[in-house]
């Protein structure tokens, strides 16, 4: 197996992370992608991890661009491989899972003991989603799809070949949904795995950028729901599904005065 680590700056967060990896696996089974991260982060990084392998990305390819390019690497030496974003920190001897998919661990938020996910629920009509927490083994029935968030993930070969893992035109938010619904629609196996826990530093990394929050947010929502959404009248009842949700997104903006917000959120919808 091989640990991929996904890096955009925020050095203490991969150093962090980095270490929390090296507490139970050589070096040679640690590979930092560096998706586009400043020079002088790369270099510190370099000289900190001289003996892991360092993929390093010229620009930034989003989430899906990044995590394509480690996951790319990682099995042309391994058949599975644990994926991790840089505001992680694995928590226990990574063993995979016994059968070949996608599976999520269980994640903590911020401190042991509160669990951020162990997989997520999809509400494809509406376009709603929520982290699922530990004990949670039935989906609530107004959700239908079971997804594998994107902050940390097992993933074996052959569904990475089966699926081309992420759509890179969606960059970051939704891609980890996406990927979950199409590795459903052709069969393969989709899960969680509790044996491997990862602490997750929640909202450290795009979460304050209304680009990401906002943008690429709302916009990722409608693509990647319109696409996994079959029939004329239920592409209508999610549009307006959608529509709804907009007005209150819009007005609640409007009542704050938050016109940036506004228009970023008009661009999300029509783009």
């Amino acid at each position: 197996m091989i640990v991929v680590i996904l890096s955009y700056n925020h050095p203490e967060l991969t150093d962090r992370c980095v270490r929390s990896v090296q507490a139970y696996l050589p070096d040679d089974k640690i590979i930092l992608v560096h998706n586009g991260s400043e020079a002088k982060w790369l270099k510190q990084h370099q000289s900190n991890f001289e003996n892991i392998s360092h993929l390093i990305l010229a620009k930034n390819s989003g989430f899906s661009g990044g995590a394509n390019a480690g996951l790319k690497s990682g099995f042309e030496r391994d058949h599975w491989v644990l994926f991790l974003t840089n505001d992680c920190q694995l928590q226990s001897s990574p063993m995979p899972p016994e059968s070949f998919g996608l599976f999520s661990p269980l994640i903590w938020a911020r401190k042991i003991g509160r669990t951020d996910s162990l997989g997520g629920a999809l509400q494809l009509r509406r376009g709603h989603l929520r982290h699922l927490k530990q004990g949670e083994i039935e989906l609530d029935p107004k959700y239908d799809r079971f997804y594998v968030p994107g902050t940390a993930f097992w993933l074996s070969a052959d569904v990475f070949a089966a699926t081309q893992g992420f759509d890179e035109s969606l960059g970051t938010y939704w891609e980890d949904v996406d990927l979950s619904l199409r590795v459903q629609n052709q069969g393969l196996r989709l899960g969680t795995h509790t044996a491997t826990q990862v602490l997750h530093a929640v909202g450290k990394t795009c979460h304050s950028d209304v680009y990401y929050t906002t943008y690429l947010f709302q916009r990722n929502r409608k693509r990647v729901c319109l696409k996994h959404t079959q029939g004329l009248f239920a592409k209508m009842a999610l549009w307006i599904a959608l529509f709804r949700s907009w007005v209150s997104l819009f007005l609640q903006h409007l009542r704050k005065r938050n016109f940036s917000r506004v228009r970023i959120l008009a661009r999300a919808i029509l783009d």
